[in-house]
């Protein structure tokens, strides 16, 4: 089975949420949605913190 879990990243929750949404629905998969601004310095340590808590170490990272 090619089933992976997701979380995805946007400053706005509102089209992040729609966005997880429709992702789950296509592939059945979980996706977990993470409002944050990467502008916002030590912003990227916590999600990555929040991202390894939630569904530990990330096999692949997409920029």
């Amino acid at each position: 089975s090619l089933s992976h879990s997701r979380i995805i990243l946007c400053r706005k929750l509102d089209v992040l949420q729609k966005t997880a949404d429709e992702i789950q629905e296509k592939t059945g998969n979980k996706v977990k949605a993470i409002a944050t601004d990467v502008r916002e310095p030590g912003s990227e340590i916590e999600v990555v913190s929040e991202c390894i808590e939630e569904m530990g170490l990330p096999h692949l990272v997409v920029n």
